[in-house]
């Protein structure tokens, strides 16, 4: 039984993996030429200061149970640091299956522009709610991604995110597409 439940939890790390290479692929595939930096433009670092929000639909595979639905959504304020763009804000998270979480917390972005791609790492420490053992605890979030900017506002991206809340038993992985404005 134990061999079995290794089996099926790497089968399900394969098929996030595999998911997340999908999605960034296609972010790729599908950015336009228009959201290159011509000559006279706006820099990568001016493109991803100030406010911004972004919203992350996709799937998300728990240690334990199956897998499920997740929805993230987060607000920043892109601070230049050239590089780097450093994006403080706030994020909510649900997770919706068997054995989901809401989760809420200060998160912290640190992007590194490079023309219309925008690869990032993110971070947050806050608190959350596990539905299947009906605690509430810490939550902790890492994560990384890849945004293109296919305008100066608007981006498109794919995220991956590992989030866990603590003594609940909760612990994630979740993937999907991800699409921002920056204004």
């Amino acid at each position: 039984m134990s061999q079995e439940w290794s089996k099926q939890r790497f089968s399900r790390r394969v098929q996030a993996g595999a998911a997340l290479a999908a999605s960034l692929t296609a972010a790729l595939v599908t950015s336009s030429p228009a959201g290159a930096q011509e000559i006279g433009e706006a820099r990568p670092i001016e493109n991803n200061s100030g406010p911004g929000a972004s919203v992350r639909p996709g799937a998300y595979f728990p240690s334990r149970g199956d897998m499920g639905l997740s929805v993230d959504a987060n607000a920043t304020y892109g601070i230049p640091a050239e590089p780097f763009v450093i994006a403080p804000g706030a994020r909510f998270a649900g997770y919706f299956g068997g054995n989901g979480a809401v989760t809420g917390m200060p998160v912290v972005e640190a992007m590194l522009p490079v023309g219309p791609l925008v690869p990032y790492l993110k971070a947050g420490l806050g608190i959350g709610h596990a539905n299947g053992p009906r605690e509430t605890s810490a939550a902790l979030m890492g994560g990384l991604g890849l945004d293109v900017h296919i305008s100066r506002e608007v981006l498109l991206g794919a995220d991956a995110t590992w989030e866990t809340v603590a003594a609940t038993g909760f612990s994630t992985l979740a993937i999907g597409p991800r699409v921002g404005i920056r204004y």
